[in-house]
């Protein structure tokens, strides 16, 4: 499950990656796609993030930043392959900062101008990770 409050306007985004009820509770999203069932499983898990960071990427929350916790793990590799798929599809553009071989920031920019120029923009931070770059 995925989960996104806005402090704010007092609205939460819930999207749980799970469809078929009768798998077992500690199902994985496979990382490597070894034959199609897990291609299958994965590539169904990856569109339903791409859905849930589709309800969040609005002029609204310009400027907005969603902390996330292990981004710099799997969980932020799941997160940035998903992201790269929903960029690609929607003309948005993807700043991924990555320090030590871990990702820290990612910043979403949407809302293509006449001029080629984003209007507005999101970030995910890696809510340990961020704490320790500027501590350094």
């Amino acid at each position: 499950m995925i989960t996104a409050f806005d402090l704010y306007h007092k609205e939460i985004f819930t999207k749980i990656l799970r469809r078929n009820s009768n798998i077992e509770l500690k199902e994985d999203i496979p990382v490597v796609t070894c034959n199609l069932y897990s291609r299958n499983y994965r590539d169904e898990r990856l569109t339903m993030l791409e859905e849930f960071f589709l309800e969040i990427i609005d002029s609204n929350y310009h400027k907005f930043v969603l902390d996330a916790q292990n981004l710099s793990t799997f969980v932020g590799i799941l997160i940035l392959d998903s992201l790269v798929y929903m960029c690609e599809d929607n003309g948005f553009k993807l700043e991924p900062f990555i320090r030590d071989n871990k990702i820290i920031l990612i910043k979403i920019r949407f809302g293509l101008t006449s001029q080629n120029r984003y209007r507005y923009y999101i970030e995910f931070h890696d809510s340990l990770l961020i704490l320790i770059t500027f501590i350094r």
